[in-house]
C-alpha cells in the first residue's frame, strides 16, 4: 500500500515539472506570436500543418501538407509545438508520443481551440483545458 502511495506521490510531482515547464515555453512572448500565426495559416484555406521547432532562443517555422512534416532534429531544440488542423484530433497522436520519449523534449499540439502537450515521460494533457 505504501509503495501505491509512493508512486502516486512520484507521478504528480512529474507531472508537476513538467506542467511548470510547459508553463514557461508556452509564456515566451515569440512562441505566443508563433503559434497566433500558425492557428491562423493552418486552419485557414490552404490547411497547411506547421512545427515550430522552439529553442532557447529563438523558434523555427517548418511547413508541410498532409502528415508530412520534416525537419532535422538538432540537440538545441527544446520543444516542438506542431499543428493537428483536422477536427476529431486534438491531442497528441501515438506518434508524438513516442517522439516525446525518443528525443526527451515536449511535443505539444495545437488544434484550432486546444493545446495539448506529450511529455517525454509518455504523459500528456491538455494545457489549455485546465482552470486557471
Amino acid at each position: 500500500m505504501r509503495f501505491l502511495f509512493k508512486l502516486g506521490v512520484m507521478f504528480i510531482l512529474v507531472a508537476s515539472v513538467y506542467a511548470a515547464s510547459a508553463d514557461t515555453i508556452l509564456d515566451r512572448p515569440d512562441v505566443v506570436k508563433s503559434i497566433a500565426q500558425v492557428r491562423h495559416d493552418s486552419f485557414g484555406p490552404l490547411h497547411i500543418e506547421y512545427a515550430l521547432l522552439v529553442r532557447r532562443d529563438s523558434v523555427d517555422f517548418v511547413a508541410g501538407s498532409g502528415d508530412n512534416i520534416q525537419f532535422t532534429w538538432d540537440p538545441e531544440i527544446i520543444a516542438v509545438i506542431h499543428t493537428h488542423p483536422d477536427v476529431g484530433f486534438e491531442q497528441p497522436s501515438p506518434q508524438d508520443i513516442q517522439t516525446a520519449i525518443k528525443f526527451q523534449r515536449p511535443m505539444y499540439v495545437v488544434s484550432r481551440t486546444q493545446i495539448w502537450v506529450a511529455f517525454p515521460t509518455g504523459i500528456s494533457y491538455c494545457v489549455s483545458c485546465r482552470q486557471k
